[in-house]
């Protein structure tokens, strides 16, 4: 789900009238962004608080080590009943994540399965101090949100003949398959459709709680793990790139104990802080397993944030993930993108990486000390990998 297609982000269409307004009650991150944009790495990296360099799962090796401490295992030694339901694929036990659950469903279904198992879930353990997890891809490619929700934003007429599907994405990216305006137009409106039909799961999940008395007593945190892209750049779907379109994810967060309503924060949060947000909010120690920063203490720490992307040789060689790994770096003022034959640099404020100002002076000097950082990083991983 990427962040600018909520209202709450500026979005013109209503597609999520519940999320905005959990979002006016609770805390807004404006700029919070992802560490992979695809579902399995983002994912450990938000459980764990590792950058995917650290924690090293991705296509080609897609297994957490036993060895990584997950958030679920530190709740659960604390005495918290700790669940998962997620929407299987690369959210199944099979991947490692099911470390420190006492229940992982997997089984799937989308919310409309998913949001009745939790709340069987919550009426046997919600009087109890729990921790959890649900996941869905009711808002993924390949965009096939329900009735009447496939058609809730097609204010036009599609005469084309594309049905949304992940291989005609993979067409699109390897230069196989022209997507036409009208193609795009009618994707996006499936893509929102299914956003709108995901709220108002969310909507239903959110009064559930509320009737259960358990709505004010629970942090709750609404986010994504990836982006997605419809042509920016050249490039549909995701796991593709580090653009903005990419990384840049939703992140609401409430709890009335510590939290003010209607608190907007602009600087850049990464998703591995999660972990540590979720630790020190339960009441636990600061744990040296998370180098991640608790997002609820004010003023957020000002730092570089990572986010990495595998060498994808199927993509065509106009690509650069095609070539190698990439690498992106955010602060406040910039974003940076290595790719093995490129180099990257646009304006933190401009929100759909459209000024690359890398060969200017400025941009010179800032890319060589970005390079530096990674010099670091790769250092640091390694050391720590031996």
């Amino acid at each position: 789900l990427r962040a600018d297609h909520l209202g709450c982000y500026g979005y013109q269409r209503d597609t999520s009238p519940s999320i905005d307004a959990f979002a006016k009650k609770n805390i807004v991150f404006e700029n919070a962004v992802v560490q992979s944009p695809w579902t399995l790495p983002s994912h450990v990296s938000i459980m764990t608080s590792l950058y995917p360099i650290s924690h090293g799962v991705y296509r080609d090796s897609p297994m957490l080590a036993e060895g990584n401490v997950t958030l679920a295992e530190l709740l659960q030694e604390a005495g918290y009943q700790t669940a998962a339901f997620t929407d299987g694929g690369w959210m199944g036990k099979e991947f490692g994540l099911q470390q420190g659950f006492d229940l992982f469903d997997d089984q799937g279904g989308g919310f409309a399965k998913i949001i009745p198992k939790v709340k069987g879930w919550l009426k046997k353990n919600g009087s109890k101090p729990f921790f959890l997890f649900i996941h869905s891809y009711d808002i993924h490619s390949p965009y096939n949100p329900p009735l009447p929700y496939n058609s809730f934003f097609h204010k036009f007429s599609y005469t084309g003949h594309l049905v949304p599907s992940n291989n005609n994405l993979l067409l699109a990216n390897r230069n196989k398959l022209v997507i036409s305006d009208a193609d795009l137009q009618h994707f996006i409106a499936l893509y929102d459709g299914g956003i709108r039909y995901t709220d108002e799961k969310i909507n239903d999940f959110l009064s559930y709680l509320r009737d259960s008395n358990l709505k004010d007593q629970s942090l709750i945190i609404i986010t994504s793990d990836h982006g997605e892209g419809f042509g920016e750049h050249g490039l549909y779907g995701h796991g593709n790139s580090l653009y903005r379109e990419l990384l840049h994810v939703p992140l609401h967060i409430r709890y009335p104990p510590l939290i003010q309503a209607g608190n907007v924060i602009n600087q850049p949060v990464s998703l591995a802080d999660l972990a540590e947000t979720i630790s020190q909010s339960s009441g636990l120690s600061t744990n040296p397993e998370f180098p991640g920063s608790n997002l609820l203490e004010q003023p957020i720490s000002n730092k570089t944030l990572l986010a990495e992307i595998f060498h994808r040789p199927q993509y065509p060689t106009s690509h650069p993930i095609s070539k190698g790994a990439i690498t992106s770096f955010t602060t406040q003022k910039w974003q940076a993108i290595f790719a093995s034959e490129s180099e990257e640099l646009y304006a933190f404020n401009d929100k759909y990486d459209q000024i690359d100002f890398g060969s200017t002076e400025e941009g010179l000097q800032t890319l060589s000390e970005f390079k530096d950082k990674l010099k670091q990083v790769k250092l640091n991983s390694t050391a720590s990998s031996q």
